[in-house]
């Protein structure tokens, strides 16, 4: 949905028990959340994060004197001064390998290896400390280039294949999800696993269905350790597979129709089974 979609559908939506008093806009995903009360009321808080626009109708209890008049308060929420997680998640990467991303807006970390890269991004910092709001980074044998922006599945922003590169993009997990040592999970375009679906369920987005994958033990009672997403579903569009890449090479093949995201969980993850037991075990 674009964002002047999402503006109509508020405006729209003005009557009733659930009237939308607020949206927030994610820029890359392009998904469009409304609520019934405004940022700033308790329990709610207000959050700084990449890409997202927070929006309040300006005269929502007058709309029907504005007839299709769109006027909203803006608030993007951008500030390369803090970290990019939000309180109880921690920053992992998704890496991508053999995959570059070309952009002018790059900083470049020259000699820097792998760890040294991932601190400098996670902590928003070029090689001077000074703030760079890094969302994503390319790794190969001469260092990295930290980057503003992140891939997308279509358009200027697309990967672009390269042997001796590597490209990670930062993400936001739940921080009693993943093990701190484990800092990245694969990620591989156009790639399938056949015939090892375990679960097909719906998720708006990539990263829903990535935290599907994660909490699969406590969600579903399976052990997922890879999954698809499929960007042009609507529904139906995240499968978790019990099997891998790894344990099952013949049956990792390139798909050429649909646009798709392979990913696999190699990570240690922390405190699901217990729950899973306690589910199937609890008298």
């Amino acid at each position: 949905m674009q964002l002047e979609q999402c503006k109509q559908r508020c405006m729209q939506s003005q009557n009733g028990i659930y009237s939308c008093r607020s949206l927030v806009y994610d820029f890359a995903n392009k998904i469009c959340d409304f609520f019934s009360h405004q940022g700033d009321q308790p329990p709610a808080k207000l959050l700084k994060y990449y890409e997202h626009s927070y929006l309040e109708p300006t005269f929502a209890d007058g709309y029907g004197k504005l007839g299709n008049t769109i006027l909203l308060n803006v608030s993007t929420k951008e500030d390369t001064n803090q970290k990019t997680c939000k309180e109880g998640t921690i920053t992992k990467y998704l890496r991508t390998p053999g995959f570059k991303l070309d952009s002018v807006s790059q900083i470049d970390l020259k000699a820097y290896n792998l760890d040294a890269c991932i601190d400098a991004c996670t902590n928003n910092i070029d090689d001077k400390g000074r703030s760079f709001g890094c969302r994503s980074f390319v790794y190969d044998e001469n260092g990295c280039s930290l980057f503003r922006e992140v891939a997308t599945s279509r358009g200027v922003r697309q990967l672009k294949p390269n042997l001796y590169a590597n490209y990670y993009e930062k993400i936001c997990v739940e921080d009693d999800l993943i093990s701190n040592g484990c800092q990245s999970a694969n990620r591989f375009p156009q790639m399938i696993l056949v015939g090892f679906a375990e679960i097909v369920v719906t998720a708006r987005s990539f990263m829903r269905c990535f935290e599907n994958c994660l909490k699969s033990r406590q969600l579903f009672a399976m052990n997922c350790t890879s999954a698809l997403y499929f960007y042009e579903e609507l529904e139906q569009n995240c499968i978790l597979n019990s099997e891998n890449r790894q344990t099952q090479k013949n049956l990792f093949v390139e798909e050429n129709t649909d646009i798709v995201d392979y990913f696999e969980i190699s990570c240690p993850l922390r405190k699901q089974k217990k729950v899973v037991d306690d589910l199937l075990f609890k008298s």
